[in-house]
């Protein structure tokens, strides 16, 4: 099996099917949210939260069940725009040849 089939069987492994795709962004997503959570709820009181000129009026247990979901939902639209961003370069990898990716970063691929 020569190098190049090697390297692109790697890239594409890399890839991996859409249900591997999704874990990798949302379980990183996942628990930088549970993080967000303890270290905002650690200084705000959701009973104090207020809306306009009044209090917000949600249980904080409705507070926390919210804010997790939208913190959830800004770290998975990060993780996946990284995991756009870094697809080309993936896909790059697979011309390298003998190369690694060190060298395909460095130009230096195939001994050049």
């Amino acid at each position: 099996m020569s190098t190049a089939h090697t390297n692109a069987q790697a890239a594409t492994g890399m890839a991996g099917s859409t249900t591997q795709r999704v874990v990798r962004i949302v379980w990183p997503a996942f628990l930088g949210a549970g993080l967000m959570e303890m270290l905002v709820f650690a200084f705000v009181n959701p009973s104090d939260l207020h809306w306009g000129q009044g209090l917000l009026g949600i249980e904080p247990a409705g507070v926390y069940t919210v804010a997790f979901f939208a913190f959830w939902a800004v770290t998975a639209a990060s993780s996946g725009l990284t995991v756009l961003l870094v697809q080309p370069f993936c896909n790059d990898t697979a011309n390298v040849g003998a190369g690694t990716v060190d060298a395909a970063i460095s130009g230096k691929a195939n001994g050049q």
